[in-house]
């Protein structure tokens, strides 16, 4: 039979876990906004409150932010480092507008 210790060490490991996946979609949608369009100044401080955990932001919130944040993306080819899959879907890009 489960013990009254027992039973607070799971729900404590549940409350961790829970937190972790919110912590880890934090992440996520930061990595979007780091992404967008704007002044590095407010983007910066943006990511830096998303990151930060003793902000407390809701799920509603986040999906606002990541869908404005998708919304105010850049373009691949504007990124400094452009990964090798972006650059090749640019120039299939270009040349089909050369079409």
């Amino acid at each position: 039979m489960a013990t009254h210790e027992d039973w607070d060490e799971l729900w404590s490991e549940a409350d961790e876990s829970e937190f972790e996946a919110h912590m880890a979609r934090r992440r996520m949608v930061a990595k979007l906004v780091q992404q967008t369009v704007g002044l590095r100044d407010e983007i910066d401080l943006v990511v830096d409150c998303l990151l930060d955990e003793t902000v407390d932001i809701d799920d509603s919130e986040l999906d606002e932010i990541a869908k404005r944040a998708r919304l105010n993306a850049r373009h691949p080819m504007e990124n400094r480092n452009p990964s090798k899959t972006e650059i090749k879907r640019h120039i299939a890009y270009l040349c089909n507008l050369a079409k």
